[in-house]
Order: structure tokens, then sequence, then C-alpha cells
């Protein structure tokens, strides 16, 4: 994945240098290297067209050099075009202060024609770069194509327990979930415990979910509480979750034994249910720390916990009776299938012959619905026939056999993105740890200071 973002960065770099040229050829302040700048604005245009072809080269060695190059070259670019519309800015804003006092534009930087002589030397030899880089790009055989820009905003967080998409193919499991809860038999610790067990893209998250939001349980449970651990079980960050969940504000205590203590009053003479969503940790400590902080809180009532994980050896499924132990199994062809129908058609017919196609689609999701979701929502109103049988007989299907797949039909998705904007923007958001809550304005704030979102000259004008 990370080498696939490389020709998001590039895109990126390349379509802002692009607008900073555009931006000083048409500015009052006059330059002595605008036919340079010009030479260079086409150059960046074609290696820009190149890259996509580039990109889907990615595999040969010689093809990642030239993408690296380029990369460097780009950034070059960026960093002398910037300090070019800096000094543009400078000289604007001096005379506009200045006005009738200073008739003589050079009389407002101290040494004028160093910088010009500097800047149009640096801009040359950009230039000459990038020419070196396409006349590669043409002895590769890379062919010209044209991308679209184009970033949207959304809002990022860690799974919860709300549930707003329909669930295929789980009714069963559901309702086994459910029965195990509601008929459960609370231990001497005041709760009983049940886990769902299963490789990764199976839908354990989801399956929770519609289990908190049956009425069944629902009716049975006083509290539902949600939390998504992750591979760090931290037992005070767990704690403080639990309080959050029940108070609906921010946990500011920092003491274990206060916040216990609140979640006792607040549990108090109310049965519960706690999710433990994505369990990771093998440590037996960690859990006994956790249990040990969950003791007596309300033997009275019953309660339960609810794990979610992908693997048996988790100190949490391991406590669990065999019994109540749920292994989630994969799906049939046919239910793949409605899952990939539904997110790229929704209600819409499809033809015969893409039918035909998206069914030995769903056959090569090997039952996980992950895939077929997100096979689904990267296909969403594509209706050329080329395209489904492109994605039919892709490689990646292989990969999905060694249990690569899912990494790959991910980044398939990814690939597919409609600008290297939009893969730039969602790249970045790899620095944050897993679940983390990443407040949608900051994010874009983040974006907008490390120059990914660009303006749209039509909003501009």
């Amino acid at each position: 994945m990370t080498e696939a973002i490389i020709g998001a960065t590039i895109e990126v770099a390349l379509s802002k240098a692009i607008s900073i040229i555009e931006d000083q050829i048409n500015l009052v302040v006059t330059w002595d290297f605008k036919d340079d700048l010009n030479k260079l604005r086409s150059s960046l245009d074609l290696a820009r067209a190149f890259l996509q072809d580039a990109e889907s080269r990615r595999v040969d060695e010689p093809i990642k050099v030239w993408l690296q190059q380029l990369r460097c070259i780009a950034y070059a670019a960026d960093d002398v075009l910037d300090e070019l519309a800096y000094e543009s800015l400078r000289r604007t804003t001096e005379a506009n202060q200045m006005g009738k006092k200073v008739s003589n534009f050079f009389s407002l930087s101290k040494n004028p024609m160093a910088f010009s002589v500097k800047m149009g030397k640096n801009i040359k030899n950009i230039s000459m770069s990038m020419d070196e880089i396409i006349d590669r790009a043409l002895k590769f055989g890379l062919q010209q194509r044209v991308q679209s820009m184009g970033p949207v905003f959304s809002g990022i967080g860690g799974t919860h327990s709300c549930n707003s998409s329909r669930v295929v193919g789980r009714e069963a499991d559901v309702q086994k979930i459910v029965d195990l809860l509601i008929g459960s038999n609370t231990d001497h610790h005041g709760f009983s415990m049940v886990s769902v067990v299963g490789m990764g893209g199976l839908g354990k998250t989801t399956l929770a979910k519609s289990v908190c939001n049956n009425e069944k349980v629902q009716n049975c449970f006083g509290e539902i509480i949600w939390v998504c651990v992750a591979e760090t079980f931290d037992v005070r960050r767990i704690l403080s979750e639990i309080l959050e969940s029940l108070t609906r504000k921010p946990c500011e205590i920092k003491n274990d034994d206060v916040v216990v203590r609140e979640i006792q009053k607040k549990l108090k003479g109310k049965s519960f249910l706690l999710v433990l969503d994505d369990v990771w940790d093998e440590d037996i400590k960690n859990w006994g720390d956790l249990k040990g902080s969950l003791l007596g809180i309300n033997e009275s009532k019953q309660s339960c916990i609810l794990v979610t994980s992908r693997s048996e050896n988790v100190a949490v499924v391991k406590e669990t009776l065999p019994e109540y132990r749920h292994h989630l199994k994969t799906m049939v062809d046919e239910e793949c299938w409605s899952i990939i129908r539904d997110s790229a058609f929704g209600n819409s017919s499809v033809s015969q012959e893409l039918e035909v196609i998206g069914r030995d689609i769903a056959r090569k999701c090997s039952g996980v619905p992950l895939v077929a979701n997100v096979i689904g929502s990267t296909m969403c109103n594509r209706w050329d026939r080329d395209e489904w049988v492109s994605l039919r007989d892709s490689s990646l299907w292989g990969s999905l056999e060694r249990n690569e797949g899912i990494v790959r039909v991910l980044k398939l998705s990814f690939d597919r993105l409609s600008s290297p904007s939009l893969k730039q923007c969602f790249a970045y958001c790899s620095i944050f740890p897993k679940d983390f809550r990443i407040q949608k304005d900051q994010l874009i704030q983040l974006w907008m200071a490390e120059g990914f979102l660009q303006q749209s000259r039509i909003s501009s004008q």
C-alpha cells in the first residue's frame, strides 16, 4: 500500500506546482523567466499524464525508480515555486502598502535582480530534469492518461454499536448470540461471557452491532456499553470508555478507583451488556486486571460481556466456556452476490450479462463479506461490461486464496479512488493509531496545512 501512495503524492505535488505557475504567469509582477515557467508547466503536465500508466506498472523495477525520481523532482519544483509565490506576494503587498510613494518597483526589494537570476536558474534546472524524466517515460513506453482531481470530506472514527446498514446472511448468527446472552447463567463474578470468533472480514463487528440493536437484547439489559479494544488492551482506557458510555460525556477522572466507583453508581440496580469489540491481547494479566475491576459491580442482576476476536488464543476468549463461543463462518456465494449487487446497483435492475459476471466475482470472494462489500462499493454505478470483466479476471483473486486477498482488495478500492488527491488524503490518516477518534474539522485543517487540498478555480472566480 505504501508504494501505491507514492503516485498520489506525486500527483498532488505536480498539480500544486502547475497551479502556482498558472498564478504567476498572470500576475502584475513581471518576471524575466515567464517563458521558462511556461515550458516547465508543459513538462509538468506531460509528466502527470504519464503517471497513471506508471502506477499500473509499478511492479517493474525500472518504473519504481522512475516514480521515485519523479517524486524528488516534483518536490523540488514545489519548493522552488513556493519561494517564487512568496516573493511575488511580498512584492505585491509592499507595492499596495507604499502606493504612490514609491514609483520604482525595484526599490521594494534589496536585491530583486539577484533573486530573479537565481530563480530563473533554478526553474531551468528543474525543467531540464523534467525533460530527462519524460524521455525515460517515452523509452519505457508509458502511455499518457488524463486524471481528475476532486477531494471530498467525510467523518472518520472507530467502531460503535449503531448499525444503519442491512445485514445479509447473518440472521441465524444474530439469533444464536441473542439466545446465548439472554439464556446465559451469571457466574460468581456477576456476569457471564459470550465470544464471537472468526477471521478478519467476516463481519464480527457488524454482527455484534445487530445483536446490540436486537429488541430482545435491549429489553433484557438496562445498559448496553460498547468499547472498541483493538490491539492494545489498555485497562484504564477501557474503564474510562465504559464510564463515558454511561454518562455520555468525556471522562476526565485520572484515578482508576474513582472511575470504577462511578461505574458502580451508574450500574447500580441495572443489568448491563458490555461489548468488547476487536480484542487481540493474549496476556491473561491484562484481562485479569479488567475483570478484577468489574468484579461484583452488580451481582444481583443478569449481566454479560460479549467479545469479538480473530483468535481463540485471546485471553478473554479462553475464559469463555466452549458452549458460549460462537465461531463465525464464511458466507455462501449467493449472499456475497447479494452484497455486491446492493452496493453496486442499489435498486436498479441488472442486465443478465452483468449478473453472470457479478456472480463469478461473488464466488471469488471466498465467502468473506468485507471483500464483497468493498468490491460492490468500488464498482458502484459502473455499468461497463469490460470493467467488470477486468475485475473478474484480475490477478488479485489468487492472493485471496493465499490469505492475502483482503489487503489486495482494499488496495483495489484505494487505486480506484477518483483522484490522487483523495488517495493522499486517505493515506494521511495512517498516521493515527487504529480506532483513533479523528475530528473531521481538525482533519480537514491538517490536510489543508499539508497542501493536499487545492482551491477550485471555478469557485475562486
